[in-house]
């Protein structure tokens, strides 16, 4: 029965019969990130307003739920996901319609045992990331996977397993790994999945969600000089990553209105702790103007927060298309 309502969620997305389509909510979405980009404030507010208004999402209640993909599919296309690449594998890889998403970022084992050989291992937590990260913050745990450690069990999305572990030149070659693509071993019995170059391929790419709307809101808002609106959205986030404690929590506690900068640098904060992992941060750093503090020691420099327009569409264009600084 957990199969077939697995099977039901990824071909027809319980009450969506095209999971995987863009939607008017996603183009809104994207729309909004659009204008953030241009600090277009006002633009963005109305965007991010017409996505909550339309009633069609809401922030899925547990945290970790959003990165659940075993038998039941829990976590596929849930109510938080505005929009997320569909993946599927069969039992014994059959039918294959999945991506290799999951399987490149999952846990990647060297030497003369496969047992933890998941996946190719890209896109880790740095150390920078993991230290600067309250442990009181149940995100952290359930977005880093330590090697050398319990996995934390189903409360923080493992699976009651411990990692081998990790030290310079081992078996194991990175400290810390992406719990958010973290594979369950069910699903690699079930698709024959389990070792290496195919290790995750059933694991939904999560591009657009929820989360990052209320976000938006709340930095747009801030901008605006509306900090109330602010607040009241980064609580929402904020309470939901606590467990939903309330207000007189301790745990990922209330961050109450003081100025604008003290609010705006609380958001860019859990933008960091909300979406680590999911490929948001090099470009929140690069809209904020904050890559080059950030960055500039791994080689980073301004010419970088552009792509270059290749020359042939310049030629083409006439000169109408002008190269972007720096290249």
């Amino acid at each position: 029965m957990l199969l077939n309502t697995f099977q039901l969620n990824w071909e027809v997305g319980g009450t969506n019969i095209y999971p995987g389509r863009l939607t008017k909510g996603a183009a809104n979405t994207l729309w909004a990130q659009a204008y953030m980009y241009r600090q277009n404030w006002a633009q963005a507010v109305q965007k991010c307003n017409a996505v909550i208004g339309s009633g069609q999402y809401s922030l899925a209640t547990n945290f970790t739920d959003i990165w659940k993909d075993g038998l039941n599919g829990v976590g596929k296309n849930g109510v938080e996901s505005i929009f997320e690449e569909q993946s599927y594998v069969g039992p014994n890889q059959t039918p294959w319609k999945g991506t290799q998403f999951g399987t490149s970022q999952n846990v990647r084992q060297g030497g003369a045992t496969n047992a933890w050989n998941l996946g190719w291992g890209w896109n880790v937590p740095t150390q920078k990331l993991v230290t600067a990260w309250d442990n009181n913050d149940p995100r952290k745990a359930s977005t880093v996977l330590f090697s050398g450690q319990y996995d934390g069990g189903s409360a923080t999305g493992g699976y009651g397993a411990t990692l081998p572990i990790y030290a310079p030149g081992s078996a194991l070659d990175q400290p810390f790994w992406n719990k958010k693509v973290y594979s369950d071993p069910q699903m690699r019995q079930f698709t024959g999945q389990i070792f290496g170059s195919g290790g995750a391929d059933w694991i939904n790419h999560r591009i657009l969600r929820y989360a990052d709307v209320i976000l938006m809101l709340a930095e747009a808002s801030n901008e605006l000089g509306d900090g109330a609106t602010a607040a009241t959205n980064l609580e929402k986030i904020r309470n939901r990553a606590s467990g939903n404690l309330g207000a007189g929590r301790s745990i990922v506690p209330p961050i109450a209105y003081v100025n604008q900068a003290q609010m705006r640098t609380a958001i860019k904060n859990e933008r960091r702790w909300e979406f680590a992992m999911e490929g948001y941060r090099f470009f929140d750093l690069v809209r904020w103007g904050d890559a080059i503090t950030e960055l500039g020691s791994l080689g980073y420099t301004n010419r970088c927060r552009f792509y270059p327009i290749p020359q042939q569409a310049i030629n083409i264009s006439g000169g109408v298309l002008v190269q972007n600084p720096e290249w």
